[in-house]
Order: structure tokens, then sequence, then C-alpha cells
């Protein structure tokens, strides 16, 4: 009889073989001394991982890894090897690792599965365990205690993993949170900080799920924006009220070079608060036309002093300083012991350093 091209899997419960074509049974068999089964499965079983896909990252060093085998005919055994061990597998359709351990950094496993024939198949993935925890750096603000004027703040910096980041996120002392855009380099914009202060904590979390935070401290300034204008009580045109102004403490003075007060460009000065209240106004007690009193002027402390550039106490255009005490009391006038015509002695002043052995210490220049 011509062979056939099927192949035949011949199980008698003590040996399997395969025979091709056509074949007599044995006289034992024939009688049912030994009985066999003639099958045509030659397909192997069909491994799949449902719990985990290849590459997957995880931290954790045991983890439950479970799939599915099938087959045309029945399963025999399934087993599985890994980096840290090998055995047989709970199941064989439906199969499970409850508690398979893992070694650090990327570990093999392969499934084997026989079904009752002796087809076998092998299927392996690779799961990766991370050990390693990510980084991040706050860049800005890199400061442990950082002060804004506003109330909320961009925080912004970089993290880095072996494995990659997946996310980085912040969250507040005052239970605000979100998520940062990018991830090696991230910025986290509209962070809202408080008027007490702030702590803002941002964590990187990588691929495995591990991370790691760092945070900043953000303190928000009260800053009071006032505007108060002020203006002579006796304003006049082109006293060019303002031409020089000095602040220190809550005493401001300002210049009017300008003013008439004691004939044409004279000039004077005022003294107000920082409230914008006026307190006097100060002229030259010689004062006289064109002398321009009021050109500069300088304030520290309880001392004031007032250049007239075009005084001529020491010649046409010499120039002279008055000082005064800042609830406008006349103190002396200094001229340059060296005073010329022209000098202009007094085009600007400053005054520094009072204390109680030397009184004020002054500049004036020409």
């Amino acid at each position: 009889m011509a062979n056939t091209s099927k192949i035949y899997h011949v199980n008698d419960n003590l040996r399997n073989y395969t025979v091709q074509g056509y074949k007599r049974p044995t006289i034992a068999q024939h009688f049912g001394v030994i009985p066999y089964v003639l099958s045509d499965d030659i397909n192997d079983p069909i491994i799949n991982f449902t719990s985990h896909n290849d590459g997957f990252i995880t931290k954790d060093e045991i983890i439950t890894l479970s799939g599915t085998v099938t087959d045309e005919s029945a399963l025999s055994s399934v087993t599985f090897s890994s980096d840290v061990a090998t055995g047989n597998i709970s199941g064989t359709n439906f199969w499970q690792i409850p508690d398979l351990t893992l070694a650090s950094g990327v570990n093999t496993i392969t499934i084997t599965a026989e079904d009752v024939y002796g087809n076998s198949s092998t299927q392996s993935i690779e799961i990766i365990r991370d050990v390693l925890d990510p980084g991040i750096d706050i860049t800005s603000h890199s400061k442990a205690i950082y002060f804004t004027p506003y109330r909320l703040v961009t925080v912004s910096g970089t993290a880095y993993d072996n494995l990659g980041i997946s996310s980085v996120t912040w969250e507040t002392s005052d239970d605000q949170s979100g998520t940062a855009s990018g991830t090696n380099n991230w910025v986290a914009d509209g962070v809202p900080i408080s008027d007490t202060g702030t702590v803002v904590t941002v964590t990187a979390t990588d691929n495995s799920d591990r991370s790691v935070s760092d945070n900043v401290f953000a303190y928000k300034k009260n800053i009071e924006h006032r505007s108060e204008k002020i203006t002579p009580p006796d304003a006049a045109s082109s006293d060019q009220f303002g031409n020089s102004v000095a602040v220190n403490g809550s005493i401001v003075v300002v210049g009017s070079h300008y003013d008439d007060n004691d004939g044409t460009d004279s000039g004077s000065a005022y003294i107000f608060d920082t409230a914008g209240n006026y307190i006097t106004k100060i002229t030259a007690p010689d004062a006289a036309a064109g002398d321009r009193f009021g050109r500069s002027v300088s304030v520290y402390g309880s001392t004031i002093v007032v250049g007239a550039w075009y005084d001529d106490g020491g010649g046409n255009a010499s120039g002279s300083a008055y000082i005064f005490d800042t609830s406008g009391n006349y103190i002396t006038k200094i001229t340059a012991p060296d005073a010329v015509a022209g000098d202009l002695f007094g085009s600007s002043v400053s005054v520094y350093e009072h204390n109680q052995d030397y009184g004020p210490r002054w500049c004036i220049w020409r």
C-alpha cells in the first residue's frame, strides 16, 4: 500500500513514537494487549503572556507573572526558568507564577509548554527590575528660600534616570498640585504662593515607578505699591519744582531752583514726609536773585544740604551750600576756601554718616 503524507503519533502508555504513512499494528496492539492512540496533532502549543509585556520595567523584587497556553490537544506540563529559579507552573491553559523573584537589571523568563503528544514550545519575556532612584534638581529657583512679589511663580529644573523619567509633578504645602511640562528638562508654571510662604515639592518618577523629590520654600513679599503726587503749596509757573529730589527715612526734600521767593530764580526747597504731607519750605537766609538755591539737595538722618551754585559769595557764580535740619531750621552756610568766580560750587551735594562725635559729613562738588 502506498504511503500517505500524514504523520501519526502513537501513544502506547509506554513510549511515544511517530510513524509516517501506513503502519500495521503490532500483534499485541491488534489483540488489545497494549492500547494505542493514533492522532494527526503535529502543532506546537501557543504560549501567551497576559500580565506583562516584553521589556516591562518594575521596581518590585517579587511579581506575579501569568498567561495562557492553547493547543489542539491536552497539555501535559507547563514549566518556567528564569535568572533566579526554575520550576513547574500551576495551571496549564491558564498558568500563573505567583511569587517570581527578579534579579536586579534584565531578567529573562522562559515558559515551556508540552502537550500529551510530545509537541512542545518555548516563549521568553524580558522584565527589567530597576533598583536605582531617579535624580532631580531645581535650578530655578535654586535657593532653599525664595522671595517673590508675585502670587504665581515658575519653578524649573532637570530630572534624570538610567531607564527614563515618566513624569514630573509638583505639590505645595497649601494642597495645590499639578504636572510639569517636560521630563528631563521640566518647567512648572503657575505655582501658587501664599502670603505666609509655601513649600513647593517637585517629584520625578521614573519608568519603574521609583520617585525622588526636591523642594524650595517660596515666600511672597508683600510690596505695597503706593503713589503720592506732591506739589508745593505756593507753586508758580517755571519754578521747576522737582528738578532735584532726595529721600532718606521718612523725609523727602525737593528742590525748586527757579522759585522767585527772594527774587527771580533765587530758588527754594521743600520738605515733605514719605506720606506726601508738607512740612516746610526752606530758603537761604542771604538769598538773592539768580542764586538758584535748590539746584541740588541731599538728606541723611536729621541733616539736609542744599546747593546754590550761582551764589556770588566768593565771586560771580562761585556757588555755596546751606545746611538745615529736617525741621527746616537753618544751621550754617559753607563755601569753598579757595572760591573764585564761575566755580559753581554746590552744583551737586551729598550728606552721609551722621555720628555724635563728628556730626554729619558732606561732600560738595563744583
